[in-house]
């Protein structure tokens, strides 16, 4: 591609751990690295207020620079609801009098709700921004839909991915029954839930333990447990780092997620590349992702005896868990990998800057 060697595909991201970065991360590790420049311009940050908007600051400068001096050849902007929203905003109706292209790559898990909710002129200023876009990307078909109905720029499908790992090898051996828990600590994610529903098992399962990892109301979620005595066979971890996730995969065979409301979960496409038998609720693209009884099982969120039903009968039944675990990792090397979702960016590039190879 010499045809841009001095210009980048810029990514604008937040730096805060999660599913965006995750994504970004993986963006930059993959074979797309390898054929496009691409660089990163991070907005938004843990820390003070003060502290976040000079980051905010010093973004908006970085950027107006580049596009200043041409070094833009695509603006991709990653973006959430509410406050990453409207600082994502600013970024492309500052690329528009330079005429650079602009996606708009949406990862929100609540855009419906913080849209109905807002005013009127906010709603317009949202239908506006994306309209000044060249192209929106979603993580599934029923964003898709939503999106479609606040904008007249194209909106387009692509989900989220991670790499595809050796598979370690099946510890026959093993006693225990390992449940994952990979997500943010607090009553969106359902952790609470899965609390109310270990403790209805707890004694009846003494092969069970449970393995929880992420960020938010770790100690909330810890004396929780703990007033439940469940501390020894429920692990909360706080926030896992990509080796010590790597581990936990290998060591359990279920993963749940029991979230009241998701965009395309980074989590469960690694759950599925692991082999894990899947409990999902049925929200956001989780649907399109997980086929109830096919490749994983599908829950009502909030629904405790729902959760704890699941639960039973993939810890009691392993040839479930296995026939589970093997057709969503057959659905991730079929629709989640870097090999299948890499070529769907490239192609949106390419039409964008009209560049081939």
């Amino acid at each position: 591609m010499s045809q841009f060697k001095e210009k980048s595909i810029t990514f604008v991201s937040t730096c805060i751990p999660g599913g965006i970065l995750s994504m970004i991360k993986g963006l930059e590790a993959s074979k797309l690295a390898s054929k496009w420049n691409l660089s990163i311009i991070c907005s938004h940050n843990n820390g003070s207020l003060l502290s976040r908007l000079a980051m905010a600051l010093q973004a908006y400068l970085t950027c107006f620079w580049r596009l200043l001096r041409r070094k833009v050849l695509l603006l991709h902007i990653h973006a959430a609801e509410r406050g990453s929203f409207f600082r994502k905003s600013i970024f492309v109706w500052m690329a528009k009098p330079f005429g650079v292209p602009v996606i708009m790559h949406m990862h929100a898990a609540e855009f419906r709700e913080f849209f109905e909710n807002c005013p009127n002129w906010i709603k317009l200023y949202i239908g506006w921004t994306l309209d000044q876009c060249d192209r929106i990307i979603t993580l599934s078909s029923s964003w898709r839909d939503f999106y479609g109905r606040l904008t007249h720029t194209r909106v387009d499908v692509i989900p989220n991915f991670t790499q595809a790992r050796q598979l370690a090898p099946t510890n026959d051996k093993t006693t225990s029954v390992g449940v994952l828990y990979l997500g943010k600590f607090g009553a969106r994610k359902g952790i609470y839930d899965l609390i109310q529903s270990v403790k209805a098992i707890y004694d009846r399962f003494p092969e069970l333990e449970i393995f929880c990892g992420g960020d938010g109301e770790v100690d909330l979620v810890r004396n929780k447990v703990e007033d439940q005595g469940m501390s020894k066979r429920v692990h909360i971890l706080g926030w896992v780092g990509p080796q010590e996730r790597s581990e936990l995969l290998n060591r359990c065979q279920i993963y749940i997620l029991p979230s009241y409301a998701e965009g395309l979960p980074v989590a469960i496409i690694e759950a599925m590349e692991a082999n894990l038998a899947i409990i999902a609720t049925r929200v956001g693209g989780i649907p399109e992702m997980i086929q109830d009884g096919k490749n994983g099982l599908l829950i009502t969120p909030g629904d405790i005896d729902g959760m704890t039903a699941a639960l039973t009968s993939l810890i009691s039944n392993s040839r479930l868990r296995s026939q589970l675990g093997g057709a969503a990792r057959e659905t991730f090397l079929s629709t989640y990998s870097e090999e299948k979702v890499i070529p769907q960016f490239e192609a949106i590039y390419r039409d964008l800057t009209n560049l081939s190879d």
